[in-house]
């Protein structure tokens, strides 16, 4: 005879607010008094996750403490905790979701995958999916494998950053009742709580408006831009032991009293960056140089396309720009400038039409020698003086001439 008291209507896990799972047992969150207690394991709370991590106050994280500030900084070591803190509350269905997803940005070795390594152990393989960001977008196939899983981790982000992208992070992170449909099997409504957290060197091509600030907003930025370092196996089995972890499970639970009824922590809040400028500088060679070789204009100046492609070129020259960073012809900049800098085109001319780009900003040529100057952390030419039997050091340096064009030299200090 079937049981009909084990039939559920409606999605049973997870109901027991105040409550984590953790591999010795079920931990009791008491936020008004913050006191946590361990009650033992309790298979009728019904949880569809399991922490990895056992749960032993005594224990005082000091090597994981230790290497996240190395790495991130007071500031961003600390946004970490609260990323480990947000994965487990909004486990809990009945909780809004808290609208966020988070990339970490950097060069190779400057500690990304140790971070992303802590979080995989804390919270275990089994509650980890690894779903690439492209593929959320691209793959509505893929969506299933994130139920049940508390943290998307993936460091791999594509180079290019599809428009359907907007529409799945916003429904992901803005919602937790989805339709899931695995391959060849019938749709049904499924629970998705993952925090998204994704990595890689560097931001992905995007045109996305900047006006779709729900999904622009959507997102925080850990930089990771200290001296790189190599990191061994037996670095990771050193630091990743059963005691730091359960240390490091104190100062999420630490995390987790703080930000009860109150709204998590963000960079821009503190006045650091706006996501969109940062990313489109960073991933778009034509908006770094609009940002840097324009100033305001009280009036509206017009610029022929040719003319103006021949200063994004001249810029991309002197800061030493790859070729396959830039924008390689007229048509490309002029999409890419219209997207990312929302420059107008326009039409000059009757008998020979002309076409030129309207903006109320200005080209300074001067700028291009603060640009590189920067790029070269030189600000000025010096000179250095040398041994009897030391060669020549070449020094580089531009400037641009009264007749306002790029002059790019070498010349040598004795």
């Amino acid at each position: 005879m079937k049981d009909t008291k084990r039939v559920f209507t409606d999605n049973p896990f997870n109901k027991h607010t105040g409550y984590i799972n953790a591999k010795n047992g079920v931990l009791h969150i008491d936020y008004k008094n913050r006191k946590v207690s361990l009650i033992g394991k309790k298979p009728e709370y019904m949880f569809s996750y399991c922490i990895d991590t056992e749960f032993h106050p005594e224990k005082v994280d000091t090597e994981i403490h230790r290497v996240l500030g190395e790495n991130l900084g007071e500031l961003q070591r600390d946004l970490i905790y609260q990323m480990a803190a947000i994965a487990i509350r909004d486990t809990d269905p009945k909780l809004i979701p808290s609208k966020i997803a988070y990339l970490f940005i950097g060069p190779r070795n400057t500690g990304k995958n140790v971070v992303m390594q802590i979080l995989n152990d804390f919270f275990g393989n089994a509650i980890v999916s690894r779903i690439p960001l492209n593929e959320i977008a691209e793959n509505k196939f893929v969506k299933p494998l994130l139920e049940g899983k508390v943290i998307n981790l993936d460091d791999e982000l594509p180079e290019h950053l599809p428009l359907t992208e907007s529409r799945e992070i916003k429904s992901l992170t803005g919602g937790k009742f989805h339709t899931l449909e695995p391959k060849n099997v019938k749709p049904y409504s499924g629970v998705i709580t993952a925090l998204l957290v994704f990595a890689g060197n560097q931001f992905p091509k995007c045109s996305i408006s900047k006006n779709d600030t729900a999904f622009w907003d959507r997102w925080e930025v850990i930089t990771f831009d200290k001296e790189q370092h190599k990191v061994d196996e037996d670095f990771l089995t050193n630091l990743l032991t059963p005691d730091n972890l359960s240390g490091f499970f104190n100062r999420v639970i630490d995390k987790l009293f703080e930000i009860h009824g109150q709204p998590i922590i963000r960079k821009k809040d503190l006045g650091i960056f706006e996501t969109y400028n940062e990313w489109m500088y960073s991933s778009s060679t034509v908006y770094r140089f609009f940002q840097d070789m324009m100033v305001n204009s009280d009036d509206r100046m017009e610029y022929h396309k040719e003319e103006f492609f021949k200063y994004y070129n001249d810029w991309c020259e002197a800061m030493d720009i790859p070729r396959e960073n830039r924008a390689a012809t007229l048509p490309e900049f002029g999409r890419e400038l219209s997207q990312t800098c929302h420059v107008k085109e326009g039409r000059i001319g009757t008998d020979e039409r002309h076409y030129v780009y309207r903006m109320f900003k200005r080209y300074e040529p001067g700028q291009i020698v603060a640009c590189f100057n920067n790029a070269k952390d030189e600000p000025e030419m010096y000179v250095v003086p040398l041994e009897p039997d030391e060669p020549d050091i070449p020094e580089e340096y531009c400037y641009v001439d009264e007749d306002g064009f790029l002059v790019r030299e070498y010349v040598y200090i004795k």
